[in-house]
């Protein structure tokens, strides 16, 4: 069975539903995404700073 025949059993039997694009729930998956990735970028510089109690050396994890 081909991904093609699955897709249109399962539309036809109701275990699936089309769905429209939205392109603000991509923007708001980006930015959550984003975010976190800012937020480990974090850890990481404070986790190899305590580590290492050298300090300054770990900045270049913080850039955006």
């Amino acid at each position: 069975m081909t991904y093609e025949e699955f897709l249109e059993e399962s539309l036809s039997k109701g275990l699936l539903r089309r769905q429209k694009s939205d392109l603000r729930a991509v923007e708001k998956l980006i930015l959550r995404a984003r975010e976190r990735l800012k937020f480990k970028r974090e850890q990481v510089y404070l986790k190899e700073k305590k580590r290492t109690q050298r300090g300054g050396k770990y900045k270049r994890f913080l850039k955006q």
